[in-house]
């Protein structure tokens, strides 16, 4: 479960990281040398924050689904016992 989740997080860090960095890039403002760097640091600091945002969603909604699946699993022994 927590492969998913880490997996999830990195993937999705990973996508805003581009995505911010190519809007930066290709912006039809012109750019400058230390522009690069700034362009750089939005990028890394968004892939970081949607790292971590999503590795505590995904963890949050696999434990929900987990712990309805356990218990769906607990009321249908409960009924074959009752059977």
């Amino acid at each position: 479960m927590e492969k998913i989740a880490r997996k999830f997080g990195f993937l999705l860090g990973l996508f805003t990281f581009f995505v911010s960095a190519l809007v930066g890039l290709f912006s039809t403002e012109s750019i400058d040398f230390v522009d690069y760097g700034l362009i750089f640091l939005k990028s890394f600091i968004g892939f970081s924050i949607f790292w971590i945002f999503g590795m505590m969603t995904c963890g949050i909604i696999l434990k929900i689904i987990l712990t309805h699946i356990a218990e769906m699993d607990i009321k249908n022994k409960e009924l074959e016992e009752k059977n």
